[in-house]
């Protein structure tokens, strides 16, 4: 794990994104630009969660392992999204284990140093609690997702990708777990999308939307 301040994240995470120009420096001095290489451990489960985590290169996957030892993915990181935002303002601990899926740069930002800012800077309170809502909204339509067929939640998940051509944030069997399901289900729910006209696939995880309203509204 390496220290550097060769970027400035800060900027780019939705809930900073419009604070004053002179906030925003306030907290890239606060914030340690950090680097973990490819199956480093950014925290495991059962420990303190004390920092925000904001990705700014690099995929992580939030995990929990079952009694059994299985590995269940709730969610993965990619550049702008963030995690540990609750440490912010509690004391808690972490119930997944993150992990660098690929080569990782990221900000931390540590509780104790955001607290003294939000108390010297009320403005970053109201952007902070939108992007708060809209991820208790996220997790609430993901909920509701697991209960549907496996093609609906490939299919959406597909759909939601912002780039109409883009590569897989993650493995076939990560996004497997990730889905509930097996890489090999998903494989092949890929080629019946592929046959039927909504995406093409290429090598390298490569995929082309074709019909993004098809695969967010198959069944």
């Amino acid at each position: 794990m390496l220290t550097t301040n060769a970027h400035l994240c800060v900027g780019t995470v939705p809930i900073f994104a419009h604070l004053p120009q002179s906030v925003l420096e306030q907290l890239e001095a606060l914030v340690q630009h950090t680097q973990f290489a490819q199956g480093a451990t950014l925290y495991a489960a059962g420990t303190p969660a004390a920092a925000l985590y904001i990705i700014h290169q690099g995929q992580v996957k939030l995990a929990q392992t079952s009694a059994d030892g299985d590995e269940h993915i709730l969610r993965v990181l990619t550049p702008g999204d963030f995690d540990g935002d609750h440490a912010l303002f509690i004391a808690a601990t972490h119930q997944a284990s993150a992990t660098a899926m690929a080569p990782v740069s990221a900000c931390v930002l540590y509780q104790k140093d955001f607290q003294h800012l939000l108390l010297t800077e009320p403005a970053l309170s109201l952007p902070l609690i939108q992007a708060l809502t809209q991820r208790i909204e996220t997790l609430e339509q993901r909920n509701t997702l697991a209960t549907t067929p496996v093609g609906t939640r490939l299919g959406t998940y597909l759909a939601a990708q912002a780039d109409t051509t883009f590569t897989l944030p993650m493995k076939r069997q990560d996004l497997a777990r990730y889905l509930g399901t097996t890489p090999e289900t998903v494989s092949r729910k890929m080629k019946q999308f592929e046959a039927a006209g909504w995406l093409k696939q290429a090598k390298g995880n490569v995929i082309t939307i074709l019909d993004r309203h098809a695969l967010a509204n198959q069944a």
